[in-house]
């Protein structure tokens, strides 16, 4: 009677000692939630309202920092002549995305190769207005920011932006209102210092003055036409805080 009662229970104590001894079950989607959190911690930026965004952090930031930048560069405009600048920048930079800026340039004018094959062979001139300096100021903005690798041996962090603004230029025969629209881009050396290549269309419209071979200026203005000007610059920038 003992041994079969003890046959009774043997199913019963081993069904109890592998339930006892049995893993609890797996969440499927917990392995997944643990390499989402992983990737949140490193990739994405944390914000002081625990937010999050998904972008990697910049490494060079400019939030609330002052730029100085030195510039040269070449600017087309009337073909009768060849339109060097040199000037320089200061902006402010409220954050990563917006800076307000105030710029100007000197114009190192001389005659084009076209002008010069006019006076010689046809001994005349043309009727040219001399740019001799801009002044003025713009807002940049700044919807793309990144980094490339650079042959393989480094890596570049680049910034590209859109500039808008209004200044004056003044001319042989007055001042111009002159507004403007720009694009550039902003490689960075370091944390304080960066290479810049800008474009700018500005606009102006000019008074002409007659002009012959030989002779002083004939009579005053003659014309009053649009003046588009592609302006491209090299330059240098500093940062820093106050």
């Amino acid at each position: 009677m003992k041994y079969k009662i003890l046959l009774l229970a043997l199913p019963m104590f081993i069904t109890t000692a592998f339930a006892d001894t049995s893993t609890p079950p797996v969440d499927p989607n917990a392995a997944a939630k643990i390499s989402v959190d992983a990737m949140k911690e490193k990739y994405w930026e944390k914000t002081t309202d625990v937010e999050l965004r998904v972008v990697q952090n910049r490494r060079y930031t400019q939030y609330k920092k002052f730029e100085l930048q030195l510039f040269g560069g070449t600017i087309s405009t009337d073909p009768f002549l060849a339109v060097k600048n040199l000037g320089g920048s200061l902006s402010y930079h409220f954050n990563d995305y917006f800076a307000a800026k105030v710029l100007g340039f000197k114009d190192i004018v001389g005659n084009s190769s076209a002008l010069s094959t006019l006076q010689q062979d046809n001994n005349t001139t043309a009727n040219t207005n001399e740019p001799k300096y801009f002044i003025g100021g713009e807002v940049d903005f700044v919807p793309l920011y990144g980094k490339f690798s650079l042959m393989g041996n480094a890596i570049v962090y680049v910034d590209t932006h859109i500039d808008g603004g209004l200044g004056e230029t003044t001319t042989q025969t007055g001042h111009d209102l002159t507004p403007f629209l720009g694009l550039g881009e902003q490689f960075y050396l370091n944390r304080w210092s960066s290479f810049n290549i800008d474009y700018r269309l500005m606009y102006y419209r000019e008074t002409l003055d007659q002009k012959t071979v030989g002779q002083p200026n004939l009579g005053g203005p003659i014309d009053n036409r649009a003046s588009w000007n592609d302006v491209i610059t090299l330059g240098i920038s500093v940062f820093g805080s106050i």
